[in-house]
C-alpha cells in the first residue's frame, strides 16, 4: 500500500466546545487517536448534560490539513492488537 493510502485515515482527535453565551468556539489540543475514544466521548456526553448552554464534541484531525471533522461523521471500530508479550492494545479505526 502506497503512503498516501495509509494517510487518508485521521490519526489524531481533540474535544471542541462551543459556548452559546458568548457565541464563541474552542478546542483542546490534539492527542494521538489511540488515546481511548470511548472515555472522551463519555466525557463529551456528561459535559453536554451538565452545561447545556456549551455544546461539546470529538474532532477528528483531517490528515490533509481540512478542516478537522466532527466524530459523528466517522464510524469509529475498536480493532485490539497483540505485541506478543501477553499483552493487548486498542487502535481506532475510522471510517
Amino acid at each position: 500500500m502506497s503512503k498516501k493510502n495509509n494517510d487518508c485515515a485521521p490519526k489524531d482527535a481533540r474535544i471542541a466546545w462551543f459556548d452559546r453565551n458568548i457565541g464563541q468556539y474552542f478546542y483542546g489540543s490534539w492527542k494521538p487517536l489511540d488515546t481511548d475514544i470511548e472515555e472522551m466521548n463519555t466525557w463529551v456526553k456528561q459535559q453536554n448534560k451538565k452545561y447545556p448552554q456549551i455544546k461539546y464534541w470529538v474532532e477528528l484531525k483531517d490528515p490533509n490539513g481540512s478542516i478537522p471533522k466532527n466524530i459523528e461523521s466517522y464510524e469509529i471500530i475498536p480493532v485490539t492488537k497483540s505485541t506478543g508479550n501477553d499483552k493487548s492494545y486498542t487502535e481506532w479505526l475510522a471510517l
